[in-house]
């Protein structure tokens, strides 16, 4: 318990810096929850509770306690993971490296879809904006391109950007916000092309056989009766080799091909694998509000970013190493 304390100590000193304006209350009880998240490596509220270093007569209890400060409106997502978000993105632009965002949608047992934008670090992946919409979730492109306002704002001006979707499906508005701020993308289509290529596109005549090779193949194209000019990318399925895959991207030399199909792994719980030791996913939530679920997410980011900052304090703040 001493360690999870001392661990604790440590968290806040350094959230007392990123965020001088914290209220004590929070700066208080918020690090403690994020060491135990640490210790504990779970998303699961009543083994947390199990770990909670405080004197309570019964369980249910420290169970009362996580609920409340998951409730609290005075946590904020956007606000606390931004000074972490900005400061990811100054180190890549410091070492000449481009930005790559990837934004997915998940539902979790049709109770919410969360959305979800991350960056890649490192071969990790950092959560940075998330929404959690009640399913089913209504105006998902506004969802969407609200995220993007919102981290446009966090990224300097010199910066390459290039946004992923995997999952999602792009819509006209999404190809139309990306191309307007000059980013760099990959989004994956679907199958059935010819539902979004413009009538007269000079595609139109092919079949989807004759566009997929056994090498990458690269198309110009209309989208959306011609509001949108990009280029296709035609390639078989890696794991697949009868399956086909379209993706679409903004030029044919920003960077090499096996850089864009070669997908990395997504999803809420990718992100956060390292809270899956006990066989514990997000999808799994017994949460009943969004709001809890908000800041569960905010508890698991911030022991995220903590340990990519501080790694060379693991062994001297519990002689052992969090390797997240």
């Amino acid at each position: 318990m001493n360690e999870i304390v001392d661990l604790a100590n440590q968290i806040r000193c350094d959230l007392e810096k990123i965020h001088p304006k914290m209220r004590k209350t929070l700066l208080r009880k918020f690090p403690l929850l994020v060491a135990v998240m640490l210790d504990a490596r779970t998303a699961n509220t009543n083994e947390l509770a199990a770990t909670l270093p405080l004197t309570t007569p019964r369980l249910d209890m420290r169970n009362q306690w996580i609920a409340r400060l998951l409730h609290n409106p005075l946590l904020n997502s956007y606000k606390t993971i931004e000074p972490f978000a900005r400061q990811l993105f100054h180190n890549l632009v410091e070492s000449g490296k481009t930005i790559k965002l990837t934004l997915d949608q998940e539902n979790l047992n049709n109770r919410f879809d969360i959305f979800l934008l991350t960056i890649k670090w490192a071969e990790k992946s950092f959560p940075l904006v998330w929404r959690i919409e009640t399913a089913p979730a209504q105006k998902i492109i506004n969802i969407q391109l609200r995220i993007l306002e919102q981290i446009k704002h966090w990224i300097p001006k010199n910066a390459r950007v290039r946004l992923i979707t995997e999952r999602i499906i792009p819509g006209e508005e999404l190809f139309i916000w990306v191309q307007g701020h000059k980013w760099q993308y990959q989004f994956r289509l679907h199958s059935d092309i010819s539902t979004i290529l413009s009538p007269d596109t000079q595609l139109q005549h092919l079949t989807i056989k004759s566009l997929v090779n056994d090498r990458p193949s690269i198309h110009p194209v209309s989208l959306f009766n011609k509001r949108v000019s990009t280029y296709l990318l035609a390639w078989h399925d890696p794991q697949d080799r009868s399956k086909e895959r379209f993706f679409a991207i903004d030029s044919n030399n920003h960077y090499p091909l096996p850089t864009v199909i070669v997908q990395s792994k997504i999803g809420v719980d990718w992100v956060f694998a390292g809270f899956n030791s006990r066989e514990f996913s997000l999808r799994n939530t017994q949460l009943q509000y969004a709001t809890r679920l908000d800041h569960l997410i905010l508890i698991m980011s911030v022991a995220l970013y903590w340990c990519n900052q501080n790694s060379h304090n693991y062994c001297r703040v519990l002689n052992r190493k969090y390797q997240i």
